[in-house]
């Protein structure tokens, strides 16, 4: 952390690159998407101290994407299009048991807020799933926590909830955007 090293490389992954890594608290497990090829796209996961060990998550013929991790490290939500359009699944980040589908009628970008529930956009509003996480994953019903226009991307997540429950969201670039940059030093209130 303090530059004093080298840099080295970590591993080199198998496919065209390796995006979105989240690793688990204990740091011991690191979980990132691969691009397979401009359509394919698949999640595996590693031990840290043996990067090029990998397993499938979600790896299929189908574009497995925008994943995170849960706060204990055993779920990673994703999105995936394996039904026709793109949803978000859960699963346990060790491969055990089943996939659990948790939204309907679309979903993308899923975020964990804590352990107990699962939050996901749905074009413009964001969602929240209540989530029962015993052996198996189990969706409750979905609620409509607030609609807004925020940036979003096809394989990527832009915006995030903190521990404390706030979210940060992008703003979409607009075309006669303000380009300066304020920056306040010094700032009292």
């Amino acid at each position: 952390m303090d530059a004093s090293g080298t840099a080295a490389l970590y591993f080199e992954p198998r496919a065209v690159g390796a995006y979105e890594p989240e690793f688990t608290r204990d740091g011991k497990t690191v979980v990132y998407r691969i691009d397979v090829s401009a359509q394919n796209r698949d999640i595996l996961a590693a031990a840290v101290d043996s990067p090029t060990a990998t397993h499938p998550i979600a790896a299929s013929p189908f574009e497995e994407h925008e994943l995170a991790v849960s706060p204990d490290g055993r779920w990673v939500a994703y999105v995936s299009d394996a039904g026709g359009a793109p949803e978000v699944y859960v699963r346990r980040v060790d491969g055990a048991g089943g996939v659990a589908p948790v939204s309907r009628g679309g979903g993308k970008e899923p975020r964990w807020n804590g352990m107990r529930e699962l939050l996901f956009r749905n074009k413009d509003s964001v969602v929240a799933v209540p989530m029962d996480l015993g052996v198996d994953a189990r969706p409750g019903p979905p609620r409509l926590l607030f609609v807004g226009h925020y940036a979003s991307a096809p394989w990527d997540t832009y915006w995030d909830v903190a521990p404390d429950g706030r979210f940060l969201f992008m703003k979409p670039l607009q075309a006669q955007a303000d380009s300066r940059l304020t920056v306040l030093l010094n700032a009292v209130r």
